[in-house]
């Protein structure tokens, strides 16, 4: 079905890898540099896409990047190594016979971090430009062809700058350089003279730690576009070029609040993608329609159900146009807007389901040429039938018991009888129920086969090319994909197991290199990336890096090739404990650590007793208001906050307390136990001021001139003093 990822010993820290044919028969090769080892690995590969043994060659420092290129004109590429500690490069020149050349260095600036090729002069020599971190610098070294380089040329860009792209971004024909500069939020880009030269950086504020980049033609104008990664906020953001002010800036679009998820398609038939998103707490739903430019049209929203969940589009009254099914999670009901044709939805009608649905497909289950709805509930652990009409409404709902908290839906032939199918991803009895359909409509009582823990979405698709359909569920607990191979009556078999990233959310099936055969991608919502699976044929496992922001929740496969996921917000709860400790006593300390562990533990375990009443209590409108438990930065800043108050208050009560014993000095507040009377207690010495230093330092270093105004350094080492806060408090503690 799937081969496994295959492993190769490499060294410590690998930093950097390019590919090229350093043998010349053919087949490409690897080059890594490894950052502890101060050295590089080549990989030679083989007929079979396996790779022979590694080959070390040492070089100065440790390596940060590596680029390849004909550095000495002698048409076998050669490679050049960037040496962080030792403020060289090395450059290793390639032999005919798979060898290298012993290295030879070249001075750059301090801490040289990324480096990047290419002829700056037009003079046929491939000259580097280098990344210098310490510096806030880019050096430039014009080769001389064989080899070697000229003395280096510096130019000042920002803060902490990571990584540097080349192209031709004013379409003058002449290299251009862009450096990311993580520490100042800003981009600077280095427009080439053609002599090898080049201007003075121009600063583009963009994200909150920029740091990897990669150029490309993203909208098909001819003019060259940039991506730029958000190290800190998990996003990437796309820069549009227009070949004379460099950049548009990055566009960025208000929907409702809380948007869920999202459908892309053409409403307005002018074949360039909409977007429709679902907003849970405004309960409506936002269409931006595409202004062919690669912006979009003012939002309108339409009013839905209570809390939308999820969104789908297909034509439901068969006029060509795009109609929307919307699944209102708040008051168990679908709503059916109609489009007119110019990305509008003048009408909407409403139906009840089953209690707190959560997902939809549209089939033509019963064979009437007219698409039908097969709406999962959550809450009623039921799946509804819904059976469309020739003027796109829909008949009473038919409910099907299932599993408990159906999450996810597919639908397919799968006994071969050419009627479709239901097979339902069960997510706490980690089941996919499967409903055969009877004919007209119907179907017979659900069979039940085991997947993974948590199984939150599922495709279906023939995997082995045995002309019968299988399943593929994403298992969100372990973090595993379960493949249910048909038997073609119905039958599926044991389920086999492939690992993926942490905490896979969505799993789609499509042919995404155009091989005739299904491959499969997963979105891990936890470590925030992409697995692309292929089928037995491709014999490989690709891991495709996104910038995270945040969490992959939802795939979409669009007609024209391009992939869209979206991300929510992150929840992250944290719990502080302020308790005193009554004396020095390490017995004591220990004691109060194994004490704040149990509360800890237990408070998990109550967290999960009542997951479903936080569940409903997220719903209410009202109290999301006032805590925003589906933002994690607010939420963030909402618990920041609260230990700033209850700090503020533990202090002063302390202090009032000593009020009442007015023989002690302030000296023997701040320095002694005392006076260890009323409802608080002493203030232990030492911790305590220890505490309010480091809390009032997070706090001024949080502050939104700290961290946009150049200091994002500043704000996030200080933001990690929170440790040391931790443990401080622990030893602080007198009473639990």
């Amino acid at each position: 079905m799937f081969q496994y990822p295959v492993n190769y010993p490499i060294g410590r820290r690998p930093s950097s890898l390019v590919v090229n044919d350093f043998n010349n028969d053919n087949k490409l090769d690897l080059a890594i540099s490894n950052y502890d080892d101060s050295n590089v690995i080549i990989l030679f590969g083989e007929e079979n896409g396996t790779f022979g043994i590694p080959i070390n060659y040492p070089v100065n420092g440790s390596t940060s990047s590596i680029v390849c290129g004909d550095f000495n004109n002698d048409n076998q590429p050669d490679l050049v190594v960037t040496s962080a500690n030792d403020n060289i490069i090395s450059v290793l020149l390639g032999n005919k016979n798979r060898t290298f050349q012993p290295y030879i260095n070249s001075a750059t600036d301090k801490i040289p971090f990324s480096i990047i090729a290419g002829d700056f002069n037009n003079d046929t020599k491939l000259d580097v430009a280098v990344v210098n971190t310490q510096d806030n610098s880019t050096s430039v070294l014009l080769g001389i062809g064989n080899g070697s380089f000229q003395t280096p040329t510096t130019y000042i860009v920002g803060y902490l700058p990571k990584s540097v792209v080349l192209g031709d971004f004013n379409d003058d024909t002449k290299l251009d350089l862009i450096v990311s500069n993580s520490g100042v939020n800003t981009i600077s880009v280095l427009l080439g003279i053609g002599n090898g030269n080049f201007q003075a950086a121009i600063n583009y504020t963009i994200g909150n730690m920029p740091t990897s980049m990669v150029s490309g033609y993203f909208n098909n104008d001819t003019k060259l576009d940039l991506v730029v990664t958000d190290d800190f906020d998990r996003i990437f953001h796309i820069l549009l070029g227009n070949g004379k002010q460099i950049f548009q800036f990055p566009l960025n679009y208000t929907v409702g609040e809380s948007p869920s998820s999202v459908v892309l398609d053409n409403f307005n038939n002018n074949n360039k993608l909409d977007a429709v998103v679902t907003n849970n707490l405004d309960n409506t739903i936002t269409v931006l329609l595409d202004n062919e430019n690669g912006t979009f049209h003012t939002r309108m929203d339409y009013s839905v159900g209570k809390a939308p969940c999820s969104v789908i589009c297909d034509d439901f009254n068969n006029d060509n146009k795009r109609d929307l099914v919307v699944v209102n999670y708040g008051n168990n009901s679908i709503s059916i807007l109609f489009n007119d044709g110019n990305g509008s939805f003048p009408i909407i009608m409403n139906y009840m389901v089953g209690s707190w649905p959560y997902s939809v497909i549209a089939s033509d289950f019963n064979n009437d040429t007219k698409l039908d709805l097969a709406v999962g509930n959550f809450g009623a652990n039921t799946v509804s039938i819904l059976f469309g009409q020739t003027d796109g409404t829909f008949q009473t709902p038919i409910d099907y018991v299932v599993g408990d908290f159906p999450y996810a839906l597919t639908a397919g032939d799968f006994n071969n009888d050419m009627k479709l199918d239901l097979a339902v991803a069960t997510r706490s009895e980690n089941t996919v129920s499967v409903l055969l359909n009877n004919g007209a409509g119907s179907f017979q009582i659900s069979v039940n086969y085991p997947t993974g823990n948590s199984p939150y979405s599922i495709t279906t698709a023939d995997f082995n090319n045995d002309t019968k359909l299988d399943l593929a569920v994403a298992n969100f607990g372990d973090n595993t994909i379960s493949v249910l191979l048909g038997m073609g009556n119905g039958v599926f078999q044991t389920p086999l197991f492939y690992q993926t990233g942490s905490g896979p959310y969505s799993v789609l099936s499509g042919d995404l290199n155009n091989d005739k055969k299904p491959d499969m991608i997963v979105t891990n919502q936890k470590s925030g990336d992409l697995n692309e699976h292929e089928t037995v044929e491709i014999q490989s496992e690709i891991y495709l890096n996104e910038p995270q922001r945040s969490l992959p929740v939802s795939l979409h496969l669009v007609d024209d090739d391009r992939l869209n996921n979206t991300k929510p917000s992150k929840y992250r709860v944290v719990q502080h404990f302020f308790t005193n400790l009554t004396r020095s006593n390490v017995l004591i300390v220990f004691a109060r650590i194994g004490g704040m562990l149990l509360n800890f533990n237990c408070t998990l375990v109550i967290i999960l007793m009542l997951k479903y009443t936080i569940l409903m209590l997220r719903m209410n409108k009202d109290l999301r208001k006032w805590i925003p438990l589906d933002d994690h930065i607010d939420f963030h800043k909402f618990v920041g906050g609260f230990i700033t108050v209850l700090a503020i208050f533990h202090t002063v009560s302390h202090m009032a307390n000593f009020g009442r014993r007015t023989e002690h000095s302030w000296s023997t507040f701040m320095f002694t136990t005392y006076p260890d009377i009323g409802w608080i207690g002493g203030f232990t010495p030492l911790s305590g001021i220890i505490l309010c230093i480091i809390l009032a330092i997070i706090i001024i270093c949080s502050l939104k001139w700290i961290r946009y105004g150049g200091h994002f350094q500043v704000f996030y080492w200080t933001h990690l003093l929170y440790l040391a806060f931790y443990i401080v408090l622990i030893v602080h503690a007198r009473v639990f």
